[in-house]
């Protein structure tokens, strides 16, 4: 009761103080309120490092891979369905809005349908009239630093497209076809579309809800300049992910997977050695994202190259030991890195977002064994049970071993551990809670990690993918019902779930996107998770104002996601 009493005494006399101020404003005075608390002073802007596949598979213009394997079933190499999007998502969907990816600085880039960018972020690359000189290859080698339609050796183009006098065209399916069977490899099934100033379906766009334009020219030379390739999505969707993002609210840094003759980008070790298929280089190493990183960001997207193999397990090793550097400015906790160390605050968060295409290769990791599948102590003191599901597996050495023990690690063993815990699911008692991989409760320095497969879909069957994270097979994961197949150098489909795995081992999430609009909405999904995963203002700010009356202290917590709190 004293507290009490003397927290009352407390607010009475601030109140007074506050009415008495008010009474001493001028007549026409406008009282201007602040829309946050005022001790919300120092924001602590989380840490992102973005990877990007950049294998020589990202050229091809069409997903998933079997499409051109001969002994799979869905093999559809010179057939009507490889230009459709019913089968092949990466095509031209006449339902889908295609919007020209935006930059904050300033640089604009255009393309239209009768001269139309063979790769929209590069006008060096040449143009095409879409009306007569339509061509875009299925997949071709000798052009890695084009990200662009043709090459010297393409394996096939498109039907119809052999020459140099065709109209843009695409297939859509019809089941109403005479003998078409209903199923999505009739060839019997497809009807042929020219593009025109008249062509195109009535209704909205799924991806906008606006109305379809009828003349669907500029929609298509849209898609053809800015989407029609696994890289050209991948840049589009980056670009228009990072313009999302407000000045200074994140630290970001980027790299490829691969170093080739094209590309440099795999490293944070040293400044101004990242480049893409031109000689300029950049710094891609954590800084805020101010409006100079951010265009050096642009700048090397649009120049983004793919050559080389698919070494997923050394990105995601390489972006954990970054987030354990302990020393000097090039240090992700430092206060401004690259500039000064400062005070290194030891409760920011540490992201990996990954962007692939395909499944790991062209590495050689041995140094994680089954660490998902062991028992350990955790930094906080808590013992993390063995075999436990749906972490646990068979597998060594894998992307989800790696993933795990950049979450269990204590990655800066010298800073306090006092990095907010994430709880989003609270059924069940504080220990389910604990290992619910919906939540993360690490307070110590860890990674946790976004994944985003492109084209992987259909291979995801047993455990069965359901569009998230947490449907399909998930529940049976949980309760080890099911469990993950093996993962191995270019092994199907285990590599594919290990994107799945690794994001829940390190209490990320996963998405798999088939269509250029899918890449697009994962990432805008990523970065709101990302601002949602730290609500509190406690854990935002670095100094708070809290209340002192004698031996007692008052301190305001709460979430700002709907100003809940104590």
């Amino acid at each position: 009761m004293k507290a009490k009493i003397r927290f009352h005494k407390f607010l009475n006399a601030v109140f007074l103080s506050g009415a008495l101020s008010l009474l001493a404003l001028p007549a026409q005075a406008v009282l201007s309120l602040a829309d946050n608390p005022l001790f919300l002073t120092v924001a602590l802007p989380p840490n992102i490092v973005m990877t990007l596949d950049d294998s020589g598979s990202m050229i091809s213009a069409f997903v998933p891979d079997k499409l051109l394997d001969p002994n799979d079933p869905d093999y559809a190499l010179n057939t009507r369905r490889f230009a459709s999007a019913d089968f092949n998502a990466l095509y031209y969907n006449p339902r889908i809005r295609y919007t020209i990816p935006t930059r904050r600085d300033g640089v604009t880039y255009n393309t239209s349908f009768t001269s139309a960018r063979r790769n929209g972020f590069d006008s060096t690359r040449g143009t095409r009239d879409l009306r007569t000189q339509y061509r875009v290859t299925v997949y071709y080698f000798n052009d890695l630093t084009a990200n662009s339609a043709e090459s010297l050796n393409p394996v096939s183009d498109y039907p119809g497209n052999t020459n140099s006098n065709v109209a843009a065209y695409y297939y859509v399916f019809d089941s109403t076809n005479n003998n078409c069977n209903g199923l999505k490899a009739d060839e019997d099934c497809y009807d042929r579309v020219v593009v025109s100033n008249t062509s195109g379906p009535t209704g909205v766009y799924t991806n906008t809800g606006e109305a379809i334009v009828k003349d669907e020219r500029q929609n298509f030379a849209n898609w053809y300049s800015f989407y029609r390739t696994r890289a050209l999505t991948t840049i589009s969707g980056a670009m228009s992910a990072v313009d999302l993002i407000d000045d200074n609210q994140v630290r970001f840094a980027w790299q490829s997977l691969n170093d080739t003759d094209f590309t440099s980008c795999n490293s944070f070790a040293s400044g101004n050695t990242c480049r893409g298929y031109t000689a300029t280089t950049y710094d891609n190493r954590i800084r805020e994202l101010s409006a100079t990183h951010r265009t050096n960001f642009y700048n090397f997207l649009q120049r983004f190259s793919s050559e080389g193999g698919t070494p997923l397990r050394t990105a995601i090793q390489r972006a954990g030991q970054y987030y354990s550097t302990s020393s000097g400015t090039n240090n992700p906790y430092a206060e401004f890195p690259q500039v000064s160390l400062g005070t290194e605050l030891s409760c920011r968060k540490n992201y990996h977002v990954m962007m692939t295409d395909g499944i790991w290769n062209n590495d050689n990791i041995t140094a994680y064994g089954n660490a998902d599948s062991v028992a350990a102590t955790l930094p906080d003191g808590i013992a993390f049970p063995a075999s436990l599901a749906p972490y646990a597996d068979g597998n060594s050495n894998s992307v989800a071993d790696i993933a795990f023990y950049f979450w269990r690690t204590d990655l800066r063993s010298d800073l306090v551990n006092n990095v907010p815990p994430y709880t989003i699911d609270r059924s069940g008692n504080v220990i389910d809670q604990y290992r619910n991989p919906k939540n993360d409760p690490a307070t110590w320095q860890h990674m946790v990690n976004f994944n985003v497969g492109l084209g992987l879909t259909s291979t995801m069957i047993n455990p069965v993918w359901g569009g998230s994270t947490y449907l399909g097979d998930y529940p049976l994961l949980v309760s080890a019902a099911k469990t993950w197949p093996a993962t191995g150098v270019n092994a199907t489909p285990g590599n594919v779930y290990d994107l799945w795995h690794s994001a829940l081992n390190s209490r990320g999430q996963f998405f798999s996107a088939e269509a250029p609009q899918d890449i697009g909405n994962a990432f805008r999904t990523i970065l709101n998770t990302i601002s949602d995963a730290t609500p509190s203002a406690a854990a935002l700010a670095a100094n708070s104002t809290s209340i002192v009356d004698g031996t007692l202290v008052y301190q305001a917590k709460f979430d700002t996601r709907d100003w809940s709190g104590s």
